[in-house]
């Protein structure tokens, strides 16, 4: 469908996204979010995963049980986060 049939049907152009992903390893300076209540999902999964350990007293097993996933997982991203730190 040409943009002239697009419009035609009432269909407006789509805005364009800003796809550029930041990672926890990714050392450029992150652009401050027009809402800093918004957060990347790595951060919010890290605090997460972080919360549910201290809610269950450093029992990965009971804060895997919390988040619905299995201890590996835990572990892995745990693994994951002390590599990036060092």
């Amino acid at each position: 469908m040409s943009g002239e049939e697009a419009h035609a049907k009432g269909f407006t152009p789509m805005e364009t996204w800003d796809t550029r992903m930041e990672y926890p390893g990714d050392r450029r300076a992150a652009e401050p979010a027009a809402d800093s209540a918004i957060k990347p999902l790595w951060l919010v999964e890290k605090e997460a995963i972080q919360n549910a350990i201290e809610a269950s007293d450093g029992n990965i097993n009971r804060a895997a049980s919390l988040l619905e996933v299995a201890p590996s997982t835990i572990y892995r991203k745990m693994q994951a986060w002390n590599e990036g730190d060092s």
